[in-house]
Order: C-alpha cells, then sequence, then structure tokens
C-alpha cells in the first residue's frame, strides 16, 4: 500500500456524511453522498438493503421520524484504507436528540462504512450499524429504538391511568344515575330523564305519562320490624317496578318510600294499565318480608297548558295524595 496515502477525501466524505444525515437531517445531502450500488444493515430486521434505493428509504424513514438534529459525541473512530480507491470506517458513538418533548439518547453505536473514491468524489459504497445486542432486541429501528421503548412504557402508563379514571368515572356516574339500594335510577337521573321529555314534548309534540309511586306505611314497616325489613322492602318494590315497565320507560327512586316513573310516547290509558300492573306485581311479590307491600300511585299525562315539567310534577304529586286519602292501594290519574 502506498505509504502516502491521502485519507483526507474519505475523512471529509464521513464528517460531511454526519453533518447531513445526523446534525442537518438532510436526506438530499445524505443522497449525494450514496453510491449507486450502496447497500448494507441497518439496525433494525427489515433494514437489509442490497442496493441504493432501498438504503435510501430507511434513511428518509429514519429522518421524517425524527427530525430534530442529533447531538453525537464520538467514542472511538479508525479509518483505514483497503486499496487506492477504497477506505473503511469504523466507530461508535453516542447520541442525544428531542422528539415530540422528549429527550432521546442512543449509546454506543457501532458503524461500519465503506467509501469508495472514483477519482472526482468521494461517496458510501456500503454501511452497517448496529446496537450492542444486551442493549437492544431484534426488531429495533435506528434511531428510534430508545425511544420506542419509552412510548410504549408511557402508552402502558396512560393506558393503566386511563383504566383508573375510567374506573373512577364509571362508578362516580353509577353514584350519580344510580340508586344503590333498589338499582333504580337515582333522583337526580330520574329528574334529567323528566325534563328531556319535557323537551320532547314542547318542541316536537311527543307525549309521555308519568307516575308517583309511594310505598304504604312504610313508617310502620320501619318501627315495627326495624330498619333492615324496611330496605328489603324498597328494594322488593323496586325489583317490582322494574319487572312491570317496557325498555324504553324509566324507572327512580325520588327519595324515601317515593318512587318515579316516565312513560315516553304513552296515552293515558296505556299509563293507567301500566300502573295498576306496577300496583298488582307489588302486592304479589314474595321477598321472604315479614308484612304484606301495597302502594299508593298518582299519575298523570303531559298536556298542551302545561307550562313547564313542573306543571307534570305537581299534578302526578297532587294525584299521589288523592290516592292515599282514598285508603291506600289505589291509583289515581290527573288529567
Amino acid at each position: 500500500m502506498n505509504e502516502n496515502f491521502n485519507l483526507k477525501p474519505f475523512s471529509e466524505a464521513i464528517e460531511e456524511y454526519f453533518s447531513a444525515y445526523f446534525t442537518r437531517r438532510d436526506l438530499e445531502g445524505v443522497i449525494r453522498l450514496s453510491h449507486p450500488s450502496l447497500g448494507g444493515f441497518g439496525s433494525g430486521a427489515d433494514e437489509v438493503a442490497y442496493e441504493e434505493g432501498e438504503f435510501i428509504k430507511f434513511f428518509k424513514r429514519d429522518i421524517e421520524s425524527a427530525p430534530n438534529p442529533l447531538e453525537y459525541v464520538i467514542l472511538s473512530q479508525k479509518l483505514y484504507p483497503l486499496d487506492e480507491k477504497t477506505a473503511v470506517f469504523l466507530g461508535e458513538l453516542n447520541f442525544r436528540t428531542v422528539i415530540e418533548n422528549q429527550e432521546l439518547h442512543l449509546n454506543n453505536l457501532r458503524m461500519q462504512i465503506v467509501l469508495h473514491h472514483d477519482g472526482q468524489k468521494v461517496t458510501i459504497a456500503a454501511m452497517h450499524v448496529s446496537f450492542p445486542t444486551q442493549v437492544h432486541g431484534a426488531d429495533e429501528s435506528f434511531p428510534l429504538k430508545e425511544l420506542e421503548d419509552r412510548a410504549q412504557l408511557l402508552i402502558r402508563m396512560v393506558d393503566e391511568k386511563t383504566k383508573s379514571l375510567q374506573e373512577a368515572y364509571s362508578e362516580l356516574a353509577e353514584i350519580i344515575n344510580k340508586d344503590k339500594l333498589t338499582s333504580l335510577a337515582s333522583r337526580n337521573f330520574i329528574e334529567d330523564v323528566l325534563e328531556v321529555e319535557w323537551l320532547r314534548f314542547y318542541r316536537y309534540g311527543r307525549r309521555f305519562s308519568m307516575l308517583f309511586i309511594d310505598l304504604d306505611d312504610f313508617k310502620q314497616i320501619n318501627d315495627q320490624y326495624g330498619h333492615s325489613v324496611g330496605d328489603q322492602a324498597l328494594r322488593a318494590t323496586g325489583v317490582a317496578i322494574r319487572e312491570s315497565i317496557r325498555n324504553t320507560d324509566s324507572a327512580g327512586r325520588w327519595g324515601g318510600d317515593e318512587f318515579m316513573v316516565i312513560f315516553p310516547e304513552t296515552s293515558l290509558q296505556e299509563a293507567l294499565d301500566l300502573a295498576v300492573r306496577i300496583k298488582e306485581i307489588i302486592i304479589l311479590s314474595e321477598q321472604d318480608l315479614p308484612c304484606k307491600l301495597s302502594v299508593s300511585i298518582g299519575g298523570t299525562l303531559v298536556k298542551l297548558s302545561d307550562q313547564s315539567s313542573q306543571d307534570v310534577f305537581l299534578r302526578a304529586d297532587a294525584a299521589l295524595y288523592k290516592a292515599k286519602a282514598k285508603g291506600k292501594n289505589q291509583v289515581v290519574f290527573e288529567s
């Protein structure tokens, strides 16, 4: 080998490659340095290139994926000639960059670059890039392996956090919208249903009916048998109501021993029939109770003269008081 062999053009080509690819992230600059027969291996399992176009595809993907400059430190390097037209660069480098506000470090990247001098310029003819196998797996994709690992960890953390938030939200929604004792809707929820049905009627003329249901002699049940039996009675009433209504209807516990049921798209007679059905099922319910259950029910149908949902509510409430005044275990409708 000629002892006066000039390595400077090869060294300058390596510097220009580092500048174009790592600092400027300049794909065109990399292409200008590529030999038409460029091939080799990247660090990812799919990064196997037998011609220039395939390797350029990997360069393009990496630059687009991580467009910010990569600050690099050369840990070790050697450039030596093979013949008068060919030289080999061996090096190990560390990198740092920021991608999507995440600081990324890529350590101990190993590079082998074969350089060719055609008499006019030096180009890259072959390249092999890898990380130590104990640090990265076989499926890594340079230069984003470490970032991908972090991203996966963040995704898992977000998923876990989202899951806990979803569970908390579901639990909160259940507390707000469901009565724990009877498993019917809560007062908050059934009030919202009433308002929605009122708006549908006001805007589109969609009729609905409403029932107020009161468990007869509930105070006496509590006083005579205790609150645990009183709770049993409320649960039994909730079960009976739920089994009596249709899928399109809504039922909720208004408070204490009072319940509300709303029937969309229902005539006065249909609502009356449903009210009688609820009353009869409650009377026949067998819940291992030491007492018989009965209910008083007041109902009404929304009217054109109603000014708000409160008018419907007050009419159903008045009907309930009439049912109780008539001796309880009655159904009374205010038209």
